[in-house]
């Protein structure tokens, strides 16, 4: 593993955890600002290093920008503490920042202190990939209303900051949430997005949108782990084959959001799945308010509703897992709640047994094709089963009753189908949907359509159903 620029690394199954052991290794708050050296320059060419672990001081000149450099790796999470009650905002930019070029680079992280009189102030910053990064240190005139980052000064913003001719001083102390070992850097363009390895960790942020590219099989399920992190993150699921030339028009065939909040204890897991076998495009954007925005997705980042998202993005790391396809068939389940067992005193074969069978069905999601078309995975226990199929979606239609207004269920018949002498184990249905399942489908919020499958079958002295869950999804979409 590379050589870590932080202590304290923690295991992967302990991403939420911090290190006590470098919490307490820190150092004391410190007294003068002369007392810790001063090693931050007036410019990028001239700062010096900065070790985390240490109290390093700065200001009481006449420079409005001071600078460090800061090796760090993707995930890692720094704690500055300001013990004077002084107003300071600490950037973070990548390495390729140079003084030409400070301007047009825009800060990977943006943190700045809340000064209350007598009081120690506390910022976490964090690296979003492995690099040696510039750390800008600068003054807001107004902690609270400051509204960008320290190449204000230089780019007509200089009334909101003001000179450093106060002197200060702030240690530096690592904290957990970092991944075990170095994670890949997500890419700016899809064309530069890396491979994940499932199982690994990831980290995330400094871009518009973040890609990776992810092979599935059919119907396999990736869980994406998202821990604390500074805003939420959506992520989008694109189809093999999508390039960045034909990304504005790509809908995703899936895309959920983690809404994860800094200073929480819980983390998020987003779900996607995989419509068909193949190697996709997985898209991270960060969406300033997930309401404002539903039914969208990262594309609009491209397509001008870049407003509603934070740019650039900030720092996040997750985790990835899978849920394959259950090994016995190409069923197309959506979870693992999927369970064609009976229970023992339900049905007992014997010789003696009629010869009725059981039938079954699991959760799953299933392609309707533009011919209407979808098959369904069932499962006949014992002699060859007899039945029905027929799948059931509730419309609410809000009408007006004088002052009043009231909402109506249905229950529309979107697809039947009549079972005849299926053979044991499982077997594929075909089903074709009625005009208004079409209807309901086309209309579905992200072209999805959860469904009641109901089961009817024969046991010889009475009739029995069984019920599932069924998403039907459009296959366009």
């Amino acid at each position: 593993m590379a050589k870590r620029s932080l202590i304290g690394v923690l295991a992967l199954s302990a991403l939420l955890a911090c290190s006590p052991a470098a919490l307490a290794s820190s150092p004391a708050l410190v007294g003068p600002p002369g007392s810790c050296p001063a090693s931050a320059g007036t410019t990028i060419a001239s700062a010096g290093a900065l070790t985390v672990g240490t109290c390093v001081s700065g200001g009481g000149g006449s420079s409005y920008v001071e600078f460090w450099k800061l090796s760090l790796t993707g995930g890692d999470r720094v704690q500055l503490t300001v013990p004077s009650a002084v107003a300071l905002e600490f950037d973070l930019y990548s390495s390729d920042t140079t003084d030409d070029r400070f301007t047009a680079v825009r800060p990977v992280d943006v943190e700045v202190t809340s000064p209350v009189s007598g009081a120690a102030q506390v910022l976490t910053i964090q690296a979003p990939y492995s690099d040696t990064f510039v750390l800008a240190d600068c003054e807001p005139v107004d902690y609270a209303a400051n509204g960008g980052d320290c190449r204000g000064v230089f780019t007509g913003g200089g009334a909101k900051y003001t000179r450093m001719t106060q002197p200060y001083a702030f240690t530096s102390a690592a904290v957990g949430n970092a991944c075990a070992s170095p994670p890949l850097r997500a890419g700016s363009k899809l064309a530069l997005g890396p491979a994940l390895t499932i199982g690994a960790c990831e980290s995330g942020g400094g871009n518009d949108i973040d890609y990776w590219t992810v092979a599935l099989n059919e119907n396999d399920q990736l869980e994406l782990t998202v821990p604390p992190a500074a805003a939420d993150v959506e992520f989008d699921l694109y189809s093999p084959g999508t390039t960045d030339a034909t990304f504005p028009r790509a809908t995703p065939t899936d895309s959920r959001l983690a809404a994860a909040t800094q200073g929480g204890a819980t983390s998020q897991v987003a779900t996607l799945t995989a419509a068909s076998a193949g190697t996709y495009v997985l898209a991270a954007c960060e969406p300033k308010a997930s309401a404002t925005i539903a039914g969208s997705d990262c594309r609009g980042i491209a397509t001008g509703t870049g407003a509603g998202y934070i740019l650039p993005m900030k720092p996040y790391t997750f985790t990835t897992s899978t849920i394959p396809q259950p090994a016995y068939d190409n069923t197309g389940y959506d979870s693992t709640s999927y369970d064609f067992n009976f229970p023992a005193d339900a049905w007992t074969a014997s010789d003696d047994a009629p010869a009725y069978g059981k039938l079954s069905i699991a959760t799953q999601t299933v392609s309707v094709s533009k011919n209407r078309a979808l098959r369904l995975s069932i499962r006949c226990a014992g002699a060859p089963c007899t039945g029905k199929l027929t799948l059931t979606a509730v419309t609410k239609t809000r009408t007006a009753n004088g002052t009043k207004n009231k909402t109506k269920k249905a229950t529309v018949i979107v697809a039947s189908t009549t079972l005849t002498s299926l053979d044991t184990g499982t077997t594929r249905a075909s089903l074709i949907l009625t005009k208004a399942g079409r209807r309901l489908l086309r209309n579905a919020a992200r072209g999805r359509l959860r469904t009641t499958a109901t089961l009817k079958y024969d046991t010889g002295t009475t009739t029995k159903s069984a019920h599932a869950t069924i998403t039907l999804r459009a296959a366009n979409t």
